[in-house]
């Protein structure tokens, strides 16, 4: 479990007691903050309940404690009873890919400011790949889970995607020593989305992905976005927001910026390196949307010269603290818990309520991006923050 330092945090008038502090304590006399019976002993607790969650949903209900814990003890009460902890333990390998190409997937490179980059090109979402995906569901087997026969396995999947996300990758990018204020955690991601070939067909076909998964990431996994950057909106776009603008969450909504085609690269090269922009925007990593994470350097350092496998990932601690990779997932209805790398220790940077590094500054500069697409609330000139 990740320790909490209350240096950062501004105090209010509840018994003195920081936000943090009265929303932990709340959490823990209700038991929430105990590891899941779903859990292994080795399991590690991040992305789960440790304090770096218990932040992003208080930052969520802008440090209201009571909404925060009411928001928090909803996610608890579901990851429970659906048993989404088994579920990824134990999902197919190959079911597991098939989702994981419909959802913004990292690439295994980082921006800037040490933050994963994901990417989802909108053409792997068709009503071809949603039936196939609900045919796959139907087929799938869940060997002994003791899912509740209520629960569609076919809701089960893409919370075994953000969970990947949330339970190894943004632990593994906070790991890494050499990057800005390596003394804070890694909570958020970028997510480029390329809709360069979506039709107003498509957009219709997958409203209800649209809507499901704006409110999974507003209610199950909030303020793990950073930014979502749209690339290639064809000239009807408007037609197309004043569709998507009433399926989506308001704050979801609030982070996604419009790129002109002039604009893709040097707004990408604000954010990220060239090196760990793919070629087909422009930079030089040879990475395609659907590929398999493509380790930076210093992660490959990290973990040993590690090759990401297919299907999820997960870690667990060692007898001396350090912190294991390990494969899980099932392959050919055969459980698979394989040891992949050891890191040094299972030592976290420690989470800050007030995080002023979050302004969005590289090196000395701040940089902004126009967008002028002729839509409600998306002419402005926001920053990229």
């Amino acid at each position: 479990m990740i320790s909490y330092d209350h240096t950062m945090i501004e105090r209010d008038s509840l018994s003195d007691q920081s936000p943090f502090d009265a929303f932990k304590a709340k959490c823990s006399e209700n038991g929430l903050l105990s590891k899941p019976e779903e859990l292994r002993e080795e399991d590690l607790c991040d992305g789960i309940n440790d304090d770096v969650v218990l932040l992003r949903f208080l930052r969520a209900r802008k440090c209201d404690v009571e909404e925060a814990y009411k928001m928090f003890s909803a996610v608890c009460i579901t990851r429970t009873r659906d048993r989404h902890c088994t579920f990824y333990d134990n999902v197919d390998v190959k079911a597991y890919n098939e989702t994981r190409k419909m959802y913004p997937h990292w690439a295994g490179r980082r921006d800037k400011f040490g933050q994963p980059v994901c990417y989802l090109d909108i053409e792997a979402i068709t009503s071809k790949s949603l039936a196939t995906h609900r045919q796959t569901s139907a087929s799938l087997k869940v060997l002994e889970m003791n899912i509740p026969k209520s629960i569609s396995i076919g809701s089960l999947r893409p919370y075994a995607i953000f969970d990947n996300a949330v339970r190894f990758v943004l632990p593994l990018c906070s790991a890494v020593p050499n990057r800005p204020n390596p003394h804070k955690p890694i909570t958020k991601a970028v997510y480029v989305v390329d809709i360069s070939s979506i039709t107003l067909k498509q957009v219709w076909d997958m409203r209800n992905w649209i809507k499901n998964t704006s409110g999974l990431l507003a209610d199950a996994y909030p303020e793990i976005v950073d930014k979502i950057l749209i690339i290639g909106a064809p000239s009807y776009m408007p037609t197309i927001w004043d569709w998507v603008k009433g399926w989506i969450d308001p704050v979801t909504a609030s982070k996604i910026r419009y790129l002109k085609p002039t604009e893709v690269l040097t707004t990408l090269t604000t954010l990220i390196e060239m090196a760990d922009i793919p070629k087909k925007y422009g930079g030089e990593l040879t990475w395609e949307c659907g590929m398999l994470p493509d380790l930076d350097p210093a992660i490959k350092e990290l973990l040993n010269g590690m090759e990401y496998p297919v299907g999820p990932v997960k870690w667990i601690e060692g007898e001396r603290a350090e912190r294991i990779v390990v494969a899980v997932g099932s392959v050919d209805g055969k459980k698979r818990v394989e040891r992949l790398a050891t890191t040094a220790s299972s030592h976290q940077p420690e989470p800050l309520l007030v995080d002023k590094a979050e302004d969005a500054t590289v090196g000395d500069e701040k940089h902004e991006l126009t967008v002028e697409i002729g839509m409600e609330g998306a002419k402005e000139s926001p920053v990229l923050a």
